[in-house]
């Protein structure tokens, strides 16, 4: 396993990270508690310390589930989760970012991962109704308490980052990137670059399109996410299966999945610190952790960057 110190802190963390998105159940279908724990059992003896989770995960059924594994490994793994997507009993949702919220969601969270502190504690998504002023505020107090070591962000564009961290030291930033999604390319990434904040890229496989298993004919039911992603619908669909042919391709070449191509394209691209990577099983986290401890060819590296440039 590759590991790596995140810039400006003291966390050592594998940079195959698990996420946890999948243990949630909401638009994933039903969780199964006995896999879960066996992935997450598994991703330890792996060699993964980094977790990635959020509040918003099965309302804290992630978090729960993380816990079980974690708390008695606590001085040996690196623990990440989230605030800020509250769930309606409609299914609707909405962002609360307000000081509020966020010391009552800390302890909670606490509560289920049994842990006395969070090393990162990051904000979901972006909360146009709390001024950035008092989201700050109440961060900094959770970081004097002991309660939180260092703050995140996820799903932040440049303008709310640097709102963010005039008040706060953010340390890192968490952003979907993969070979289909590359748009924090042309600001965010490069932001993050000349700032010297850690990137952490979600989704690497774009809901499981990029392992190439799926085709024209693939359908979805509507509790599952890739119902409403654009890119497995329609023209961009074949679009993206004529690119994934290209991996698969590269993929036979080099002797590896296409999978742990598109992982490890990730990991040897320039200010990706750390993938997160999500697995319902302990043999889907095999075929991740596949993509350590290799590198990509240059030609091949730069041949994927051009196919999947549009």
């Amino acid at each position: 396993m590759e590991y790596i110190t995140l810039k400006n802190s003291d966390l050592r963390v594998s940079r195959i990270c698990l996420g946890t998105w999948l243990f949630g159940g909401r638009r994933w279908g039903k969780v199964n508690t006995t896999e879960s724990l066996a992935t997450i059992r598994y991703a330890l003896d792996s060699g993964i310390n980094f977790y990635d989770t959020a509040d918003a995960y099965g309302e804290g059924i992630a978090e729960d589930l993380l816990g079980r594994v974690l708390a008695v490994e606590r001085k040996n793994v690196i623990l990440a989760t989230k605030t800020g997507v509250v769930w309606r009993k409609d299914g609707t949702r909405y962002i609360d970012l307000s000081p509020s919220h966020i010391h009552e969601a800390v302890r909670k969270s606490l509560q289920r991962l049994k842990m006395d502190y969070i090393d990162l504690y990051q904000l979901h998504e972006m909360d146009p109704g709390t001024p950035v002023e008092e989201t700050g505020s109440a961060l900094l107090k959770l970081i004097e308490e002991g309660l939180v070591r260092y703050i995140g962000v996820s799903n932040y564009d440049c303008t709310s980052l640097d709102r963010l961290k005039a008040i706060v030291p953010v340390l890192t930033v968490q952003s979907e990137y993969n070979l289909l999604k590359r748009e924090i390319e042309a600001d965010l990434l490069l932001r993050c670059l000349e700032s010297g904040l850690s990137v952490l890229a979600y989704s690497p496989l774009q809901r499981g399109l990029l392992t190439g298993k799926f085709t024209v004919s693939s359908v979805f039911s509507e509790d599952d996410n890739r119902f409403y992603d654009e890119e497995f619908q329609g023209k961009r669909l074949l679009q993206n299966l004529e690119k994934i042919e290209n991996l698969k391709a590269l993929s036979r070449k080099l002797g590896k999945s296409p999978s742990q191509v598109a992982i490890r394209w990730l990991l040897d691209s320039d200010g990706i610190d750390v993938v997160i990577c999500g697995a319902r099983r302990p043999e889907q986290l095999t075929e991740n952790i596949g993509a350590a401890d290799w590198k990509l060819p240059e030609d091949s590296f730069r041949f994927l960057s051009e196919v999947f440039c549009s």
